[in-house]
């Protein structure tokens, strides 16, 4: 038999007020205080399923539930929690009860068991009234059964609302990042769904970062603290930081966590904590901790809480390290977009070389009347797009100004010239460690793509070695670029000479010395004159 229990005492008339303070929460940050107390409750399984046809929004775990009793001191404890003074909790029980307006709905119902109990126990509220009626002779749980843990039941929400603020697709994200520290290491699992069982499902993933790693440690943080006696405690904190850095970045943030929940969207409104290292935008992750103490809305530490300091002390003792690793990477990048630059500009220095060249690295292309008259087919198109899968991508152009065309003596007669190649159109220029054992003594490497890939190996001995001198660097880099075009020209070479069926070991030999000899020569040689680093 369910009972009325009124609230009572001073909270029955704050409770308006709290319920219209509570009212300017977003949906989803009022949904984290109930799957909070289930994490609380040792939950490592929770689902969040929503039906607007229901008018309903359903939370359940697989925690270790609440007995009638528990339910009844939720109600007599509402404004001062039961679980306040308690350290290792992440969620206000009673005060949490209240959230339900701010997602919509009209009242809440609890369903809630024990393992080894026979009924479940009952709570419910509403908007309307201060009432809470409980009941512990509920035989069957709505919609489907559980052995043990809580159900909660957000109703009456408008449809339009719930897939306005619930749709799971879109929330999936926002649940990841407020527990994320909890999904990555494994402690916890949350799907996301409608609980019409056709429809799809999602599962909550921790937050991805881009970048460059520079922190993933675990540190103890020692404080004196007063246990319920008064008397004074040594604890020993723990601190997770889990931190990267993006020099392309500006907008990045470091969040606070507490017990793996967020509480601070970007730790810098922490003011004893230096801006220019935590708030440049170019560093961002996580830093979670386990014994800080909360605001009653759980969105920010109590800095009079005696772990505070010695958590922000903690801290600060990274900032020189953190400092000097935001300048390091931040200048590298600014190195490898000056090697960028010098790699295109380069390639297009080989452009001009290539018009003069004394060797024929000419293409085939479509003419006009008074060329030579020639069987081809199609070449590659001069850029444009293509279809792979399903899926459009650009293809590189081949050659500037005309279509190519290539000999064959089954294609239409047609009259065709020799074009020049324009060899910056051909290659992209990599800056790259090799870290495979077959390749770490290799200066360069040419790969084949829609494009040929230059990769140049930074971490080689002769390019550490140039990197002492700017000119000895471009001279180093230009050399690597003139053979690796050669070898290209020369690998195009051959391809041609086969295509017209006049390829025999001869051909190959001259053609290995003519172009990956003198013209590599011709490509450093003029090259870098034409760059300024011959003298």
């Amino acid at each position: 038999m369910s009972i009325k229990k009124p609230i009572t005492g001073e909270i029955k008339y704050l409770l308006p007020h709290l319920r219209h303070a509570i009212s300017g929460k977003t949906p989803v940050s009022a949904l984290k205080e109930y799957l909070s107390n289930s994490i609380d409750a040792y939950a490592d399984e929770i689902g969040i399923f929503v039906s607007p046809e229901r008018k309903m929004v359903l939370i359940q775990d697989n925690g270790i539930g609440m007995s009638y009793d528990d339910i009844e001191r939720v109600v007599d404890k509402l404004g001062n929690s039961i679980k306040r003074s308690l350290q290792g909790t992440i969620g206000e029980k009673a005060l949490g009860l209240q959230h339900f307006p701010a997602t919509g709905a009209e009242k809440i119902q609890i369903f809630s068991r024990k393992k080894g109990e026979k009924s479940y126990n009952f709570l419910e509220m509403n908007d309307k009234e201060f009432d809470a009626e409980l009941d512990k002779d509920i035989t069957h749980a709505p919609l489907f059964e559980f052995e043990n843990g809580t159900r909660i039941m957000l109703m009456g929400i408008d449809p339009q609302f719930i897939e306005k603020n619930f749709y799971p697709k879109k929330i999936k994200n926002e649940i990841g990042e407020i527990y994320s520290p909890l999904l990555r290491d494994g402690r916890l699992d949350i799907k996301i769904g409608y609980l019409n069982a056709k429809r799809i499902s999602y599962s909550a993933e921790s937050k991805q970062y881009r970048g460059e790693k520079v922190l993933e440690e675990i540190l103890g943080c020692p404080f004196s603290a007063r246990d319920e006696f008064g008397h004074i405690e040594q604890k020993n904190g723990k601190i997770e930081l889990y931190l990267f850095i993006d020099p392309e970045q500006a907008d990045g943030k470091v969040m606070h966590y507490n017990h793996g929940v967020k509480v601070l969207d970007s730790i810098v409104s922490l003011n004893e904590l230096n801006p220019e290292i935590w708030g440049n935008g170019k560093l961002f992750g996580e830093i979670n901790e386990d014994f800080l103490r909360l605001n009653t809305p759980r969105d920010a530490p109590i800095r009079s809480f005696s772990g505070y300091m010695p958590f922000i002390q903690t801290l600060k003792n990274y900032e020189t390290y953190l400092g000097e690793k935001l300048r390091t990477i931040t200048a590298r990048d600014i190195d490898k977009s000056e090697l960028a630059r010098f790699g295109e500009g380069y390639l297009r220095i080989l452009d001009a070389v290539a018009r003069d060249s004394i060797m024929d690295i000419s293409t085939l292309v479509r003419g006009k009347e008074g060329d030579s008259r020639q069987r081809v087919v199609e070449g590659v198109k001069n850029g444009g797009s293509t279809n792979f899968g399903g899926t459009r991508e650009v293809v590189p152009p081949q050659t500037e100004g005309r279509d190519t065309v290539k000999p064959n003596n089954q294609g239409d007669t047609d009259y065709v010239r020799r074009a020049r190649k324009i060899i910056s159109s051909h290659y992209i220029i990599n800056y790259v460690d090799f870290n495979d054992l077959t390749k770490i003594n290799l200066r360069s490497e040419l790969v084949e793509g829609y494009k040929y890939n230059i990769n140049v190996n930074t971490h080689h001995p002769d390019y550490l070695f140039s990197k002492k001198n700017k000119r000895e660097r471009n001279k180093y880099l230009a050399y690597l670029i003139s053979k690796e075009v050669a070898y290209g020209e020369f690998k195009e070479t051959v391809r041609k000479a086969s295509q017209n069926d006049i390829i025999n070991t001869n051909t190959v030999m001259t053609l290995a010395h003519d172009i990956l000899t003198e013209l590599a020569a011709e490509f450093y040689i003029k090259g870098t004159r034409a760059a300024h680093l011959s003298k």
